[in-house]
């Protein structure tokens, strides 16, 4: 039975998973770092010869390539697979993930996997903290800030801003989501509050998460011109970033910060979240030990 694990990928992050497969024991085709004249024959048959890849993190950043250094379109990984294979990655899109099931092919995203999910969060929400105190000559400490998106990593950023005493609030349209946020002390906002510029005007901060345009330049156009924008939201983001460029906001668009900030926290939550899955190639010699 093949049991070999393919590692694509040039995230910090592959580098800590590496180790830790090697320290299980595994069998690794380590495809981390292809050289730009790195022949796609070779890299297909890589992927064939796998019965486990660990796709690159994030999977995509423009939804046609894979995020690597060589040009591998999405299409043609995909002819590339097998029937039996198992993919495990973060952001794989719904369609691919889709298309892997009609070739029997299974597909796991991390971001299904509600432990490592949540966990990955915390990391994200940290990483988001960074960014803002990197790119913002204030202080988060009573700053106003306001949070869009209620979901894993809004809730786990809420509450790490408020633990550094930062005044926040809350952007969803999911009632169930602002009652949730309301019951644990944070201010509350919805999408149809956004029609009046001004309400932008007080924050200092302001966090997206939510991965469709939200925040427009009309929406913009009220915000404090020292306001600092991190958008850690699936790209393209929420923000127009070209209006936030020619009106001198400071807006960044910052994806994958675990494999940035915290790659080795972030890797062992993806190695845990590998080791959860009944079929994972591990040696029985090192699950024993």
């Amino acid at each position: 039975m093949n049991h070999k694990i393919l590692l694509l990928g040039e995230d910090r992050r592959q580098d800590f998973l590496l180790q830790m497969l090697k320290e299980k024991g595994c069998s690794v085709l380590d495809l981390r770092r292809p050289s730009p004249g790195f022949p796609l024959s070779q890299a297909a048959g890589c992927v064939f010869g796998a019965s486990w890849i660990l796709t690159p993190l994030p999977f995509t950043r423009d939804q046609k390539t894979l995020n690597l250094s060589i040009p591998i379109s999405t299409d043609l990984f995909l002819s590339w697979l097998r029937p039996g294979q198992t993919l495990f990655g973060a952001g794989i899109p719904l369609s691919f993930r889709e298309s892997c099931a009609k070739k029997q092919v299974t597909c796991i995203d991390s971001a299904c996997l509600p432990q490592t999910a949540e966990e990955n969060a915390a990391l994200t929400a940290e990483g988001a903290i960074c960014c803002a105190i990197k790119e913002s000559s204030g202080a988060l400490h009573k700053s106003l800030c306001l949070t869009a998106g209620y979901g894993r990593c809004g809730q786990a950023l809420a509450e790490k801003l408020k633990g550094l005493h930062a005044e926040v609030t809350v952007l969803d349209r999911d009632p169930e989501k602002l009652k949730l946020a309301h019951d644990r002390g944070f201010s509350c906002l919805t999408p149809d509050e956004l029609k009046d510029p001004e309400i932008l005007s007080p924050f200092a901060y302001l966090f997206n998460t939510i991965p469709c345009p939200v925040f427009s330049k009309n929406i913009l156009s009220g915000a404090d011109p020292e306001i600092t924008i991190i958008d850690i939201a699936s790209a393209p983001g929420g923000v127009d970033f070209e209006y936030c460029r020619e009106s001198g906001r400071t807006a960044r668009l910052c994806p994958g910060l675990p494999g940035r900030f915290s790659p080795k926290a972030a890797a062992e939550i993806l190695f845990d979240g590998l080791l959860s899955q009944p079929r994972f190639p591990v040696p029985e010699s090192s699950l024993n030990s």
